[in-house]
């Protein structure tokens, strides 16, 4: 075990979705972990329970904090906005706002930003107020949607200081930051960060250096014949969508062409 090296594949600083994709991890890896000792005994504790692998939990607090500063011990509706097509799959979310139900006087809901209303001087959904919003979608998001339809109860809500949106830590909320990390800043970086961090580079016709520090002189070209051994994935985006994986797909032009 003393030369096992594991290494993060996301740093998500925006979203739930990074930190309950780490419960996650900690449940199914606690499951493989105590069958394998079943089958035979490694000799090693490891703690899968640790509150630092459920940062979910702290987030829960953060969203209540905020939410009893502004409305005390009251009872009301904490809302998680995300963009209508992802409500029943993005599993993150749908949790999110479980977790939120699960506090006495707090109501968590799921929806679409133009579920939200404007009554009687109040955002509410179904007739209800809304204290607070995570909004799980950045700034570009809203107002394209809101040039498709009206979500003047979501702006008003924004005005009101009601929308909590960590979104606005991009651009380093993108998956290009491991190039800062494993690129010409990481001297930077602890070198443990470093060492534990997937070689990457954002990908367009560029020159660079590879993995051991070798030119690359067409990142392309370079991309084409390692295909088997790369992986091409978006910028931003979840739940693997719009990802191509070496030897898994084997077209490496469809898989360029949808990175370009």
């Amino acid at each position: 075990m003393e030369d096992f090296l594991g290494y993060h594949s996301e740093w998500n600083l925006g979203s739930p979705g990074g930190w309950d994709y780490q419960r996650i991890t900690q449940i199914i890896g606690k499951e493989v972990w105590n069958r394998l000792n079943a089958i035979r005994t490694i000799g090693v504790d490891l703690d899968f329970d640790h509150p630092l692998l459920y940062p979910i939990n702290g987030f829960v607090e953060m969203l209540l904090e905020a939410y009893r500063a502004r409305e005390g011990r009251n009872p009301g509706v904490i809302a998680v906005v995300a963009e209508e097509e992802t409500l029943e799959d993005v599993t993150e979310n749908v949790n999110l706002a479980a977790k939120l139900s699960e506090i006495d006087g707090i109501k968590g809901v799921l929806l679409a930003p133009h579920e939200l209303e404007y009554r009687n001087g109040r955002v509410c959904h179904r007739g209800r107020p809304v204290s607070l919003i995570f909004m799980d979608f950045n700034t570009d998001i809203l107002l394209s949607l809101h040039r498709k339809r009206d979500l003047s109860p979501l702006l008003t809500a924004v005005r009101e200081g009601r929308v909590i949106n960590p979104r606005g830590t991009e651009p380093i909320n993108v998956k290009s930051t491991f190039e800062l990390i494993t690129g010409s800043c990481r001297n930077r970086f602890h070198p443990e960060t470093v060492r534990r961090t997937p070689w990457t580079r954002k990908f367009h016709p560029r020159k660079t250096d590879g993995p051991k520090g070798e030119a690359i002189d067409d990142l392309i070209e370079w991309t084409r014949k390692r295909w088997d051994g790369l992986v091409l994935k978006p910028e931003r985006g979840y739940s693997g969508k719009g990802v191509r994986v070496g030897g898994v797909h084997t077209d490496v032009e469809e898989a360029i062409g949808i990175a370009l």
